[in-house]
């Protein structure tokens, strides 16, 4: 009986290494994806949807958990990848019913220091929109090298800067929720 138990551990073992190492032999096949991030601000709640950052030597998807306006927004990823960006898709959202004007800077700094920021601006005074998205195209694309952090940071706002409150968790807020996608020059 020990020796069946031996056995079957040995081929458990190799199907974990065999299953460990398949897509992982290319850079271009390796997809990072980090857990989903905490309520590590508060009044903040992971989207529903979002399942932490995403990123291949082509793209990335970051978003920033949903808060409510008064929080103050700042969340991070350190690219691991050299990216050769030719555009980005900045997406704005906020619960229904609610009106208020909110914006959020996605923040780039480069490991040598060198640093750029894209600004998105939503002035919500009616709830018929949804999310808000601005697809930014660049002329020259943008050189990211790996260990440039990418920063989504949106100022938290008096409450009275809630014009009409909205359902969300358990009473009616103003709340927020922000994304940015690059999208790089497919590399073969």
């Amino acid at each position: 009986m020990k020796n069946l138990g031996r056995k079957f551990m040995n081929k458990f073992l190799l199907a974990l290494v065999l299953m460990g190492s398949v897509g992982c032999n290319t850079r271009d096949s390796v997809i990072v994806h980090a857990q989903s991030p905490q309520p590590s601000i508060p009044n903040c709640f992971p989207e529903r949807f979002y399942d932490g950052p995403t990123e291949t030597p082509d793209y990335l998807q970051f978003a920033s958990q949903a808060c409510l306006v008064t929080a103050d927004v700042s969340e991070t990823y350190t690219l691991k990848y050299d990216h050769v960006v030719q555009a980005a898709d900045m997406q704005m959202g906020s619960n229904g019913g609610s009106t208020f004007e909110w914006a959020f800077w996605v923040d780039f700094r480069t490991p040598s220091g060198r640093s750029f920021s894209l600004f998105m601006q939503y002035d919500k005074h009616v709830d018929n929109v949804g999310n808000l998205h601005e697809w930014r195209t660049f002329t020259v694309p943008l050189h990211l090298p790996a260990g440039t952090t990418v920063t989504i940071r949106r100022p938290g706002q008096p409450a009275d800067a809630c014009v009409r409150p909205g359902p969300w968790a358990t009473g009616l807020f103003c709340a927020t929720g922000q994304k940015i996608e690059l999208v790089g020059v497919i590399k073969e």
